[in-house]
């Protein structure tokens, strides 16, 4: 038997403080990364999910493309 990976489509944040609130509220990060243009960054992704898109967008104004 094959295994096969279901994908799934990640939100990328590059700020801290979003991140910690996102945690606070019940978000998991499913991947830590290296920020491609700052080395000395890190980067957190989360999955792209209705609620995720609800809280980005009513607790701090962001609206992601579909």
């Amino acid at each position: 038997m094959k295994k096969t990976r279901l994908s799934i489509k990640l939100i990328t944040i590059f700020s801290y403080k979003i991140t910690k609130d996102l945690l606070k509220n019940g978000f998991e990060i499913k991947d830590i990364g290296a920020n491609t243009q700052n080395p000395m960054r890190t980067v957190f992704a989360f999955e792209d999910t209705p609620e995720i898109r609800e809280f980005l967008l009513k607790r701090y104004g962001i609206k992601l493309p579909a």
